[in-house]
């Protein structure tokens, strides 16, 4: 603002004007300072030349630039109170160009809509600063008839606004009882109407938000001022919820930071065996104590052994038998259920298995071929007749 002061008959008069630098553009220019500049005039009594010094102080910026051109196309002695009101239109005239009057209208006319954030009431001022404007302005175009402003104010609220009040006035705009008041009035009960509807729906959300636990801790003030049992029960209902809720969040975070750290390690992964190499498996099953993994019966690359691995598999399947073990000298007692594929872990029953080398030829014989070897040593006398009946 702009602070002037003067001594009329004796009293110190003060006054201010917003000061104009271009930034709100030319319609505040119109509408704000040029009245405001016009009140101070009227009530500090200036003179024309005081008139003309003190509308160049409220001017800053390009808006001083434009003002002192319009104020040289005057001379000294032509500075009257009439030029001053045309040396201000034609200072707009170097802002935007001529007929800034049309472009007003036809800004009111066609382009201004009611924002969604602002009150009816808030935009009919808006609507008559604008309108009260465009009349100071230079143009071609006439202002508006009451009907034709009418149409132009109904016109920038929304269309389902415009259809209820059609639907409630038969006249319409036409209707001379009818004026931007009252058509304000009207609006301003549809905005009152959405805006109970939307703080409604907001206080709905809000409590089901509080009725799901979605708020764990009460306010100091209902806190202080509880002091039932039931609210006593609800707040602690509130805080074994948050209690809970903060160590499932702690363990979600210790499970990612553990995950996190094992995936960081450089697992060393088992260097896979060549053929010449020992045998992890089985470290004391061949002659020697060890055998090469190449030769390993369980190695899948080893072909002969799978071969002879499934003759083996077959022939044990349909010749199953339970384990035999040796009571005294050269006894063989071999009992139902207690059958094995292998010698492993059972007593040799051949006397002359005292070598590691014919152990090992013994591990890996099958039932059928060390039955056969104990008849050709022992004789078929020797065998009991309850072993028989399972080969």
């Amino acid at each position: 603002y702009e602070k002037f002061q003067k001594n009329v008959n004796g009293s110190d008069l003060r006054a201010r004007v917003p000061i104009a630098d271009g930034s709100r553009g030319i319609e505040h220019l119109v509408s704000v300072v040029w009245e405001a500049f016009d009140k101070a005039r009227t009530k500090l009594v200036w003179t024309v030349g005081e008139t003309w010094d003190s509308f160049e102080q409220c001017m800053h910026g390009n808006y001083l630039e434009f003002w002192q051109n319009a104020r040289d196309m005057y001379a000294v002695n032509q500075r009257t109170a009439a030029n001053f009101n045309r040396a201000r239109l034609n200072m707009t005239v170097l802002m935007k160009g001529p007929s800034q009057r049309d472009t007003m209208f036809y800004y009111l006319q066609n382009k201004l809509k009611k924002p969604d954030d602002i009150q009816p009431q808030d935009h009919l001022m808006r609507h008559m600063a604008l309108m009260r404007a465009s009349k100071k302005l230079q143009g071609t175009k006439n202002p508006p008839t009451v009907t034709e402003e009418k149409d132009w104010y109904i016109s920038q609220y929304h269309q389902e606004w415009r259809e209820k009040y059609d639907f409630k006035h038969d006249g319409g705009i036409s209707d001379p009882n009818q004026t931007l008041i009252t058509i304000t009035e009207f609006m301003q009960k549809i905005w009152d109407r959405h805006s109970r509807k939307k703080h409604n729906a907001q206080r709905r959300r809000s409590k089901k938000r509080k009725h799901y636990g979605h708020r764990h801790s009460r306010s100091p003030s209902r806190s202080s001022s509880s002091g039932s049992s039931s609210s006593s029960s609800s707040s602690s209902d509130d805080n074994k919820h948050h209690k809970k809720n903060k160590k499932k969040q702690k363990q979600q975070v210790h499970y990612q930071n553990n995950r996190r750290s094992n995936n960081g390690k450089n697992d060393t992964k088992i260097k896979p065996l060549d053929d010449n190499e020992p045998c992890r498996v089985h470290a004391n099953a061949g002659p020697n104590g060890q055998h090469p993994w190449g030769e390993c019966r369980i190695n899948p690359k080893n072909r002969s052994r799978n071969s002879n691995f499934q003759q083996e598999k077959n022939s044990n399947g349909n010749n199953q038998q339970g384990k035999s073990s040796t009571q005294g000298q050269g006894r063989s007692n071999v009992r139902p259920g207690n059958h094995s594929h292998f010698v492993d872990g059972v007593q040799d029953i051949s006397p002359k298995a005292n070598t590691p080398e014919q152990h090992y030829t013994e591990a890996v014989m099958t039932h059928s071929d060390r039955r056969a070897k104990a008849e050709e040593e022992w004789g078929n006398d020797r065998i009991s007749p309850e072993s028989r009946q399972y080969h």
